[in-house]
């Protein structure tokens, strides 16, 4: 693999937030700045800017090609349309910090939220509901059989939920002192989780709900959105 180029497109400033959509171009979405950039995929160069005056973290685009923005820095979800600019700011039901973020087969949002609940967001009924695991939801990966998989680091777990049923029904052990913080499903089906205090990466038999191989990766690894 290669580096293509490296640009700074809001200067020296902080990028967390990161998507691309369904034409190659990149949204990069600015901590310090609160703004999103959308790069082209030759050079990097800024195609164009959104004021999003809010934090964001975690970014997803749907099928539809709206980008939704987890608003840490506001605990809000912004759903940005990249061809009006227009930016919706949506409240949670709790007043959490929110995360990781991702969108499930049914075009329906899911956004940690740092504790012991993980949210999901209906945009066509605008409904909000939840669903409990264990603590500290951090990244969120969604499968296409039906299931979101959430990395909680307070216990070293991945939760397993049924994106239908709307229930838990696995919490996959990684063993203690892992740590996952970002999470992602690969091209066969497996889950991947990055651990943080372990530096390593673990790969699970999502259909036999356990750890089939644990990797090293580095030092301190730090993700929160799709890694593959």
């Amino acid at each position: 693999e290669c580096i293509k180029f490296i640009v700074y497109p809001d200067g020296n400033t902080v990028a967390r937030a990161a998507g691309v959509d369904k034409d190659n171009y990149a949204w990069i979405g600015f901590w310090n700045s609160k703004r999103l950039k959308r790069l082209t995929p030759q050079t990097g160069a800024t195609a164009s800017t959104i004021q999003l005056n809010c934090n964001p973290y975690g970014l997803v685009i749907d099928q539809k090609g709206i980008i939704w923005v987890s608003g840490r820095g506001c605990k809000k979800l912004l759903r940005v349309d990249p061809k009006t600019k227009a930016i919706q700011q949506l409240t949670p039901p709790d007043n959490k910090y929110p995360y990781g973020i991702n969108v499930d087969m049914f075009g329906n949002i899911w956004m940690a939220a740092t504790s012991t609940f993980t949210w999901r967001y209906n945009p066509k009924s605008g409904a909000w509901n939840k669903v409990n695991h264990a603590n500290n939801s951090r990244g969120v990966a969604t499968s296409n059989d039906g299931h979101v998989y959430v990395a909680n680091d307070g216990n070293s777990s991945i939760a397993k939920i049924n994106a239908v049923t709307m229930t838990n029904v696995a919490q996959i052990s990684l063993g203690p002192g892992r740590h996952p913080v970002g999470i992602a499903v690969d091209y066969d089906g497996y889950v991947w989780a990055v651990n943080q205090s372990k530096g390593t990466a673990s790969k699970i038999d999502v259909n036999k709900n356990k750890v089939i191989g644990e990797y090293k990766v580095g030092s301190g690894p730090y993700t929160y959105s799709d890694m593959t």
